[in-house]
Formats: structure tokens, C-alpha cells, sequence
């Protein structure tokens, strides 16, 4: 059975549920053998959804909201109450939605699929490191094999189709008052979103695919991702990382505090670190989350 049937909603009327109606937060507790659904607050009808799927052998809980201000903040939120990881959190908006570098992400309703995983923090530094390019191949595979299009990776994690971003994905590590050590990887995609603030209108665009279940597209990321997570150095992730880069042979600026940096990017190593050769001749090895890059045209 492919993906997109494995992961997609039951049909109803002959094409598959993405109808908008009023939700409350529906949380399913997945365990082998059973699903029990929870309800509190105002309500989303899930019934007959197969989200699930391959989840459920692996205990993932899925949290839907109509409404949220970020999913990000809802996954350490129930972190901190202690629900345990593998969680999944799924929102028609976001109000707050959240970027890199303290950016925002454009989340209206209806539009696009807003979501966090939240998992456990590896023991080894460089394995979470690694799990934020890991986070752009799942979006790219998931992207590529339910819409039809293949974006390219601008590095650090945003998906492009062209000149103009479709994804955004931002990874963050925290530790509950517990001690508990975390991590919370928060995808967006726009699927069919068109009416972009006008600051975005010249960076930004959508897929524009549509029949898409966007429950079936975040079922599908979080099964991949858990998949890297479980074994990082089995799913060929750099290997794609590489061969789908938007930067790589590129001529890119970035910046260091005031100060504008340009150079060509040669290479991205096995945890994610771009190699650009500078102006000057000389190498600058960049991490993620440190700068800005942006492609010099």
C-alpha cells in the first residue's frame, strides 16, 4: 500500500474530509491495540479518521486544534504537563505561528498544515543537530510524494518551489522543570494559501495542490521523522539533503552581526554545517541557527 493511501483520511462523498468545521482540541492517545479519544473544550468530529495509521504502533499522541497561537508553544506547554513524547500537534491557525530568529510564520486558517512534533532530546548533541536537517528532508520526501512537486532545501530547513518559500520549519530544545529534556519540531507548509501580507508576496508562495488531506501530509512527516529518529544514519538524509540543496554551487551573502558576508556555498557536511568560500579564498563553516543566509543574485 503507498503512502497516501496508508496515511490519508477515509473519503466521504467520494473525496477525501477537509471540510472546516467548528473543532474543539481532540486528543488521540495511539497505542497498540486501541485508540481512545479525548475531548475537552469546543470540537472537531475525527470519526472515521485513519490519522493514526503506522503512528499508533509507536504511541503517538495527536492533538488537533481549530484555533491555537502556536503549535510550537502547545507542544512544550504539554511537555511541561507532563505528556510524554512522541506527541503530535496539528492547528487550522495559528495566531502566534513562529520562525526562526524570532521571525513570524503567516499561519491564516484553512490554507496550510501548521504543526509540531515533540520528542525526547538525544544524548548526542550533534544527533539533535542533525535532526533539523532531517526535519527538511521529511517535509520534502512527504511534500514530493502526496503533492507532486519537489522542493528544494534553502539551507537551513526552508522548502522552496522556485524563487519563493512553501515551508518553514523551526527545531528548538528545551528542558521541563523537571529536568526533562526535549525536543519540538514545528512545520509549516502553505498548501493553498494566495492572499500573503504584502511583505511576503515577493518571497513567499504556496503549493497549490489541491485534494491534499493535511492530516495525511503531517501523519506522513511525523512517520518519517520518527523514522530518522530512530535511526538517523539508515534513510540516506544528508545524501538527499545534498542532492536537493538550493545553495550549494550557489553564490550566497550572509551576515555576522553588521557586517555582510558573500562567498560561494561548496558543501554541507554529515550534521548539517554549510562550507562557504569566501571572497577573500578562505572557508567559513557555518551551524545552524547562527545567521541569515540569503542567495546573492
Amino acid at each position: 500500500m503507498i503512502l497516501k493511501e496508508r496515511y490519508c483520511l477515509e473519503k466521504r462523498a467520494g473525496v477525501c474530509y477537509t471540510e472546516r468545521v467548528a473543532v474543539r482540541l481532540s486528543v488521540f492517545i495511539c497505542q497498540r491495540g486501541e485508540k481512545v479519544l479525548k475531548k475537552s473544550g469546543n470540537i472537531r468530529p475525527l470519526s472515521g479518521c485513519k490519522i493514526c495509521g503506522a503512528l499508533e504502533e509507536r504511541g503517538v499522541r495527536i492533538s488537533l486544534f481549530e484555533d491555537i497561537d502556536s503549535t510550537n508553544l502547545e507542544a512544550r506547554r504539554q511537555a511541561e504537563r507532563g505528556m510524554s513524547a512522541p506527541a503530535l500537534i496539528i492547528a487550522d491557525s495559528q495566531s502566534a505561528g513562529r520562525g526562526r530568529l524570532g521571525r513570524s510564520f503567516y499561519s491564516p486558517s484553512g490554507t496550510g498544515l501548521y504543526m509540531s512534533l515533540l520528542l525526547g532530546a538525544k544524548d548526542n548533541p550533534a544527533d539533535n543537530v542533525q535532526l533539523t536537517a532531517a526535519a527538511a528532508v521529511a517535509a520534502a520526501r512527504s511534500i514530493e510524494e502526496l503533492c507532486g512537486v519537489r522542493p528544494k532545501i534553502k539551507w537551513v530547513n526552508d522548502l522552496y518551489l522556485g524563487e519563493k518559500k512553501i515551508c518553514g520549519i523551526l527545531c528548538e530544545s528545551f528542558s521541563c522543570a523537571d529536568g526533562k529534556r526535549s525536543v519540538v519540531i514545528g512545520i509549516g507548509v502553505n498548501l493553498l494559501t494566495e492572499d500573503f501580507p504584502d511583505e511576503l508576496r515577493d518571497i513567499a508562495a504556496s503549493v497549490m495542490v489541491k485534494g491534499v488531506c493535511k492530516e495525511a501530509l503531517a501523519a506522513d512527516i511525523s512517520g518519517r521523522m520518527l523514522d530518522y529518529y530512530d535511526s538517523p544514519t539508515e534513510h540516506g538524509i544528508m545524501e538527499y539533503y545534498r542532492a536537493n540543496s538550493a545553495v550549494i554551487g550557489k553564490r550566497v551573502v550572509f551576515s555576522e552581526g553588521e557586517k555582510s558576508c558573500y562567498g560561494v556555498a561548496e558543501s554541507i557536511d554529515e550534521v548539517g554545517r554549510l562550507t562557504i568560500k569566501l571572497d577573500d579564498n578562505s572557508l567559513k563553516i557555518l551551524s545552524s541557527g547562527e545567521i541569515s543566509l540569503k542567495i546573492d543574485k
